[in-house]
């Protein structure tokens, strides 16, 4: 993802959908979120990668890493939801990150009542597990892609 990318993204990421899951209450402030954006691109602990259909982002992968844990974030523009290209655009950014990192650890934190987030994330070998965001952190040579499930406030 680069500079020209931002309007793509702020708009999925201003999707009521995305905005429900993601936790938040509200869509982001767009200068808010062009300063996180512009942050982002150049933070080594955060990468950030994009699918694209005939030259249009159409899905994004975010991953924040702390050592070798990397925990990604994805979404799909409304219109092309239920295609795959978020399961896709995940799936090539963790064999380009374990390209880099053969040792990465993905958790993904998805909530109890997102089916199509833990479906997605299944088809990208995911699993749900009771293992705590503080165990995988202290044990990541556990090398397995978790999914933890949590409950919305």
């Amino acid at each position: 993802i680069d500079r020209e990318d931002f309007p793509a993204l702020f708009a999925m990421k201003s999707d009521p959908d995305d905005v429900k899951w993601s936790g938040f209450a509200s869509p982001p402030d767009p200068a808010r979120f062009q300063d996180w954006f512009e942050e982002a691109i150049i933070d080594p602990h955060r990468l950030l990668f994009g699918g694209y259909l005939e030259g249009e982002m159409v899905a994004y992968a975010n991953f924040r890493r702390s050592g070798l844990t990397f925990e990604p974030s994805s979404g799909t523009a409304a219109a092309h939801r239920g295609k795959g290209y978020a399961v896709t655009a995940r799936s090539e950014a963790m064999k380009a990150i374990r390209a880099i990192e053969p040792g990465a650890v993905f958790v993904s934190w998805i909530a109890e009542t997102n089916t199509a987030a833990q479906r997605s994330a299944t088809k990208n070998g995911f699993a749900a597990t009771s293992v705590t965001k503080e165990q995988v952190y202290l044990f990541p040579e556990r090398r397995v892609e978790v999914m933890r499930l949590y409950q919305l406030p």
